[in-house]
């Protein structure tokens, strides 16, 4: 008995180091990623005039987003633990790699901005490992601190930013004689995918912690506020996402999934009725006329229709090998930037081939844990709720991406990483998936990868301002606004008025 306790104790205080030095790492990574969850917040509330040493805040948000990126793989390099990989997604991507070479040598796509694309592929890869990795050496305690603090201190500078907006629709600042501090959103609907992910981390965290009657009613006040914006954004591709997840979840978990549901609901409720008090009711009783208020499922899809339509197109024209990664942005027509749904943005610009390894790849990394989530439901309600926000998240982000942009904007790039790397660690840390390749091999792709991309950022960054400058004097239709964050001359823009795809 007295030597098991010895052995006990010693485990103990292995265990209690690892915990710490994985607590020091996921610290250090939070620093690049709470950035770059803020920096798109001002990058797209700021005139795109506003520049430094040439070169727009949309340019310095790619920079960002490709810096963050490369240290999350950085960060690993000094680590002793090895490195947690499906061997099916691992075999995917590499194939994907390859096919994704071989069309950019057929279409005759720049090899600068093709390469570009592929690398960012495997850097995303790379770092949903490390994060899934990192996340799953911590104890759940500090794992969701961590997390929180990370993901909760952005919601908040972003709703702050808004509500001190000059959003035409929204009347807190006109009827809260709150002086505008910036210009308008130029498209809010860029965010919510961020929202997507950042929801159900704060109802997890207010639901968990917040015991105090004070400290629940400002933090089912600052929830209501998020899930206002939500509806203010009148995104469809938003409340999609958010139903297929909590379906999805519903369905496996049963009945047991009440608890969790019935705070969402009673965020997306008293979201609606505050969205309904500022558009509605506060103008009225200041008898304000305000600024016209969007509906709430505004438009139609028939736009979205013909840029499926036309990614079909482009798809059935080069079934093997696609158009070339990147292709869609680098038109200049702003409205078929992208086509709006991640299966046909990959099989039009990638192939079929690509597709099928894509699916392959994310069904690696995702059915494992959902088979084992239902199993394991019944854990600690801090660590369930946890993975179930983690897994709310995903989903919600994959669901997402069939109508909407998500694989396009780098926001939405880093959003789905982070997503599917804490998922990741979830899994590792009650399945234990085997790892394929040695840490050192690991270690090799980061650097090789991560020097890619600087190469890349390096060459095409001196470009930019006059690259720029020629995007915005093109005299096509439907060009003539400020680009887009993805479509700043990293791609090597087509000649004015010239499309290779099938959406003109």
């Amino acid at each position: 008995m007295l030597f098991s306790r010895e052995i006990l104790d010693l485990e103990s205080v292995v265990h209690g180091e690892v915990q710490n030095s994985g607590t020091r790492l996921a610290a250090i990574a939070t620093i690049p990623l709470f950035l770059v969850l803020v920096l798109p917040v001002f990058t797209l509330v700021f005139p795109v005039e506003i520049s430094w040493a040439g070169v727009t805040l949309y340019d310095w948000h790619r920079v960002a987003v490709v810096a963050t990126l490369a240290v999350s793989g950085l960060l690993i390099l000094g680590r002793r633990q090895p490195m947690f990989i499906p061997s099916g997604s691992l075999v995917s991507i590499g194939g994907m790699v390859v096919l994704g070479g071989g069309s950019l040598l057929l279409n005759n796509v720049p090899f600068w901005g093709g390469a570009r694309e592929v690398a960012m592929l495997l850097q995303c890869y790379i770092s949903v490992i490390v994060i899934g990795s990192a996340f799953a050496q911590l104890a759940s305690d500090e794992q969701q601190r961590i997390t929180l603090l990370c993901l909760a201190g952005s919601a908040l500078i972003y709703l702050a930013v808004f509500i001190t907006s000059n959003e035409p629709r929204f009347t807190v600042p006109e009827l809260m004689g709150i002086p505008p501090q910036f210009p308008a959103f130029s498209n809010i609907r860029f965010f919510t995918d961020y929202q997507a992910l950042v929801m159900p981390f704060t109802v997890m965290a207010v639901a968990t912690y917040c015991r105090h009657v004070v400290a629940r009613i400002f933090g089912w006040s600052g929830i209501f506020m998020f899930w206002m914006l939500f509806y203010y954004s009148g995104s469809r591709a938003l409340v999609l996402g958010q139903i297929v997840a909590h379906a999805m979840l519903w369905l496996l978990l049963g009945r047991s999934y009440a608890r969790t549901l019935r705070f969402h609901l009673v965020a997306w409720v008293g979201g609606y009725f505050t969205f309904l008090f500022f558009s509605q009711t506060l103008p009225w009783l200041l008898s304000s006329h305000g600024a016209e208020t969007e509906q709430l499922m505004r438009g139609t899809i028939s736009d979205r229709l013909l840029l499926w339509m036309g990614a079909w197109q482009d798809f059935l024209s080069h079934p093997l090998l696609g158009i070339g990664p990147g292709e869609f942005a680098r038109q200049h027509i702003g409205g078929s930037a992208a086509p709006h749904n991640s299966l046909l943005m990959i099989a039009a610009e990638w192939g079929l081939p690509a597709l099928v390894l894509w699916l392959w790849s994310l069904g690696a990394i995702l059915w494992p844990g959902l088979q084992s989530l239902r199993v394991r439901y019944w854990d600690r309600i801090r660590a369930k709720d946890f993975s179930i926000a983690s897994w709310l998240a995903v989903l919600a982000l994959l669901a997402h991406s069939l109508v909407a942009n998500v694989l396009v904007i780098p926001t939405s790039q880093l959003s789905l990483v982070v997503a599917i790397g804490l998922v990741m660690g979830d899994i590792k840390r009650h399945d234990g998936l085997p790892p394929l390749v040695t840490n050192y091999g690991l270690k090799a792709a980061i650097i090789l990868v991560s020097g890619l991309l600087m190469l890349i950022l390096f060459r095409d960054f001196q470009k930019l301002p006059q690259q720029n400058a020629a995007y915005v004097a093109c005299p096509y239709p439907t060009s003539n606004f400020s680009p887009r964050f993805w479509q700043q001359g990293w791609l090597g823009m087509l000649p004015c008025g010239e499309s290779k795809t099938g959406f003109r």
